[in-house]
């Protein structure tokens, strides 16, 4: 090892990231995975068996062997990524966290303008393991819960074989990894030719095993050091692309940044010479509301980008436009976690309002019994509040970015025809649901309630007044009005249009008991005649969802993988493929049973639940 004064060239590094290997269902095992565990190739830190580690200060390092691949720090990026996936979770299944309210040691390091903040934990505080291991058993390899820990080390063993880094998660990690492993950055977009601001934070527990294997693995890389905040920051540069990487060791963690002023900052931040994240109160309040047991913590900024962004374009946008206004809707913070309940993971968001003047109020938490109207077979619902509103904003914008570029907009015509204003238009819809159903067809569309049915009627007369002027040219569009009960149902045929073998055939629109009703061929029928025990509500999955994010929300998402998978077997997975799939993957994605989102609002925040179940 070869060890100067001051800093290395600012250069950036390029990382290489590949995915780890999942276990087989086959059970066979791939001969390069095993090889490489078995005889792992040279390790990125090392040193002759003669050589005698130099008396100086402790070092701490990622991989530096002047290999070809840029892989310096790949045994560090294979610590944060100690986690193994199934589904659409996979990357995190072993993450746990602090004390709700109370920041995090990693959390004590990022600075007052983090853009983005990700914390993992290993240690499972609380229910998290018992839950954790619940959820893994629905997958292959993770069955049995009492071998759920052999499992997890099993797991970081391959991750760590795969990277190259020559470490053993048993032997070299574990004796002094802290269980908690926190990667944050404070800018997007860095200028050009300096490396994007990432720094990782890696709780210790044991220093003197960690200085012992740094001593071990440091190898003949020629480093630089330097003094701050009375620790040693060490800079390492090398190899085809001149990557460099700092980092520094204290009583608590392993820092490794980048760049050494993100190290720098770190270190000043946990010196309290400058502010931090842990000092701002949108963090602390927030933190205060979720569970004190959990998988994971994440953070965003989005001020930071909104600014970058609108410097980038600013020459290029007219003064004035209302895309500064749409800019504002990402300039936002949000802390969320995420948790396992032993049948499905949550993820939990706590996001604050945008800052833009004239945006609708957050939607009031409400109950409705749309989904009683819609099929228990509904593989996909969505349901949202004030979605006249919403349109008239969105309507507002788009005109107002026309009129700013310089395009005068004459909407004498169009009010005519509409009997009010565009933005006003759809006033008169509240609450929405979107649901779609698939049983020997298609059966699609859209129930919403409204505040005024003489106005809701009148207004879809008058769209349908201008269809059937389009189809009096001879579209092939015929219309027929149906009495069905109390409901007038105007059915627009489409045989003429799209032809007799078509999977939809019509469409059909009524307003009646102070609903919308709009849908494809029988779903406004079957919606006006269904009862509440025969419905979407009725399902076991959506109430336990309801019930886990709030039966009085803001809005609710519902999609059910399991109906997803069996009609895309059926329609979409080739025959020639069928035996890999039945083997290689669909183990794997069987278990997934539903997807459920749920939107509450808690003041001036929005709270949004997003859970992932499994059967």
């Amino acid at each position: 090892m070869t060890v100067t004064g001051g800093d290395a060239p600012s250069e950036e590094t390029r990382v290489d990231r590949e995915p780890p290997e999942f276990p087989r269902v086959t059970g066979t095992v791939d001969p390069a995975v095993e090889t490489r565990i078995d005889q792992p190739s040279a390790p990125l830190f090392s040193r002759p068996a003669d050589s005698t580690p130099p008396d100086e200060p402790p070092l701490v390092t990622v991989p530096v062997a002047t290999r070809r691949e840029p892989a310096r720090w790949r045994w560090a990026a294979a610590l944060v990524a100690t986690l193994l996936v199934f589904g659409v979770i996979g990357a995190i299944v072993f993450l746990a966290g602090p004390g709700a309210g109370t920041p995090s040691t990693s959390s004590l390091y990022a600075p007052a303008d983090t853009a983005t903040f990700l914390e993992l934990r290993h240690d499972l505080p609380g229910d998290q393991r018992d839950r954790l291991a619940a959820f893994t058993g629905h997958f292959p390899g993770f069955a049995d819960p009492a071998a759920f820990e052999q499992k997890l080390d099993e797991s970081l063993d391959q991750i760590l074989a795969t990277s190259g880094s020559g470490l053993d998660w048993e032997a070299d990690v574990e004796p002094w990894f802290g269980g908690q492993v926190a990667l944050f950055s404070s800018t997007f977009t860095p200028s050009e030719g300096t490396p994007p601001s990432l720094t990782f934070v890696l709780t210790v527990k044991d220093r003197s095993r960690l200085d012992a294997l740094i001593q071990e693995r440091l190898g003949d890389a020629e480093v630089s050091q330097e003094g701050h905040q009375g620790q040693t920051i060490w800079t390492f540069t090398g190899g085809p692309d001149n990557q460099r990487l700092s980092y520094a060791v204290t009583d608590e963690v392993l820092l490794i940044g980048l760049r050494v002023e993100d190290v720098k900052k770190a270190l000043d931040v946990r010196a309290d010479r400058t502010p931090g994240l842990a000092d701002d109160q949108f963090f602390l309040e927030q933190l205060g509301k979720l569970h004190a047991d959990r998988l994971a913590t994440l953070y965003f900024d989005g001020r930071g980008i909104a600014s970058a962004m609108r410097n980038e374009i600013a020459d290029a946008l007219p003064p004035g436009t209302s895309l500064d206004s749409l800019l504002e809707l990402v300039a936002i913070r949000v802390l969320g976690e995420l948790r396992a309940e032993g049948d499905h993971i949550a993820l939990t968001t706590r996001s604050e309002q945008p800052p833009v003047a004239d945006l609708p109020p957050p939607a009031a938490n409400k109950t409705t019994d749309l989904a009683e109207s819609v099929s228990a077979e509904t593989m996909f619902y969505l349901e949202s509040r004030q979605v006249g509103q919403g349109i008239g904003y969105v309507i507002d914008q788009l005109l107002s970015t026309i009129e700013t570029g310089g395009t005068p907009v004459e909407l004498s015509g169009i009010e005519q025809l509409l009997g009010t204003s565009p933005r006003d238009f759809f006033d008169f819809l509240q609450d929405v649901a979107v649901a779609v159903a698939y049983n020997d067809g298609l059966e699609a569309g859209i129930i919403a309630t409204v505040d005024d049915e003489a106005v809701a009627a009148q207004r879809v007369e008058r769209l349908l007044q201008t269809l059937r002027s389009f189809a009096a040219f001879g579209s092939g569009i015929t219309f027929e009005e149906q009495q069905h009960g109390a409901a007038t149902i105007t059915v627009i045929r489409l045989s003429g249009l799209v032809g007799d073998d078509a999977p939809v055939s019509s469409l059909a629109v009524t307003v009646s008991g102070g609903r919308l009703y709009l849908g494809l061929d029988e779903f406004v029928v079957n919606a006006l005649d269904r009862s509440a025990d025969s419905s979407l509500a009725s399902r076991p999955e959506f109430i336990a969802s309801l019930q886990a994010g709030g039966t009085s929300h803001a809005g609710v998402m519902f999609l059910d993988i399991a109906a997803l998978r069996g009609l895309a077997e059926q329609h979409l997975v080739p025959e020639r493929d069928r035996t890999e799939y039945e083997q290689e993957y669909k183990p794997f994605i069987e278990p997934l049973s539903h997807l459920a989102v749920v939107s509450t609002t808690d003041g001036e925040i929005t709270v949004s639940h997003v859970f992932l179940y499994v059967e």
